[in-house]
């Protein structure tokens, strides 16, 4: 019993706020996220993947692997390549939102072998393919025909990597296995070498030009690993990834590198290990 003349206490209930446990469709939480201040949207998604859409894994269309999927550089348009041989190019949104999302372009010309790599012109008019044997076709993305194939490059291999000129609209740059070049689009895609590597070392995976001076590229090397060359000089690199420190010393598989935006730092990506990221602000100054 209480004594008579002393305050009562109540316990406090705290409301704590409700959440539901229904599923939200991704594309509705993105938007709340986006648009919403409440600080009840900056939550873990919840997903049921069994009654609800999460991700796209049922887009069919390919009917072999994908090996190749490019972003438009606007990010509206999404590019894929791969066993069939022929390119695709999806709006994001339809991707994204659609249950049966369908392609607004297939390529009316298919390649003789497997895709490996992408790219799209500046304008996002034009999307160009490489393939396994060498060869680059170029396809009107809203006619969906083929303005030209480049002849067959066995002697330099597989097209790896396909990087577009940051403002030239007529120069893409090219990693083939054993060569890298420069894709001149005004001579229907007369390719001029800038490096090579014999024929039973290691190959080439990609090459990027630097996004504010393009007469810099990042090359990756399978063994030799990513490196910034000069293009006007390209004998030797212009800043060689081993002054860095503290690196590995063991062998390593480096399977591709990009430039930042910026163009101040580099990722590389190595076959079963970490990515490693370089800055390279002020590396090159005279």
């Amino acid at each position: 019993m209480e004594e008579e003349g002393e305050p009562t206490v109540k316990p406090i209930v705290v409301q704590r706020p409700t959440v539901s446990k229904t599923p939200m469709r991704i594309d509705t939480f993105l938007q709340n996220r986006e648009l919403a201040s409440n600080k009840r949207i900056v939550r873990t998604f919840n997903a049921d993947f069994a009654k609800n859409d999460f991700c796209q894994k049922d887009i069919r269309e390919h009917t072999g692997c994908v090996n190749s999927v490019q972003f438009s550089h606007g990010e509206q348009l999404l590019a894929t390549g791969g066993d069939d041989l022929r390119s695709r190019i999806w709006r994001v949104d339809d991707l994204m939102l659609q249950k049966t999302p369908k392609p607004i372009m297939k390529a009316t010309e298919g390649h003789t072998s497997n895709i490996f790599s992408l790219e799209f012109d500046l304008e996002e008019r034009n999307i160009f393919s490489g393939e396994r044997r060498g060869c680059i076709l170029k396809h009107d993305i809203e006619t969906s025909q083929c303005a030209y194939a480049t002849e067959s490059q066995r002697r330099t291999g597989d097209v790896y990597s396909l990087h577009h000129h940051p403002f030239d609209a007529h120069v893409i740059l090219v990693a083939h296995a054993h060569s890298i070049s420069i894709l001149d689009d005004r001579d229907q895609g007369r390719q001029t070498s800038l490096l090579t590597t014999d024929y039973h070392r290691r190959e080439f995976f990609s090459a990027e030009f630097h996004p504010i001076s393009p007469v810099l590229m990042l090359i990756n090397g399978e063994s030799d690993g990513p490196n910034v060359y000069d293009r006007r000089n390209p004998s030797a690199p212009f800043y060689d990834r081993t002054v860095f420190t503290g690196l590995p010393n063991s062998p390593e598989t480096w399977m591709g590198a990009s430039w930042s935006p910026s163009g101040n730092q580099f990722m590389a990506i190595r076959r079963t290990s970490t990515p490693l990221y370089f800055d390279v602000r002020g590396k090159f100054q005279n």
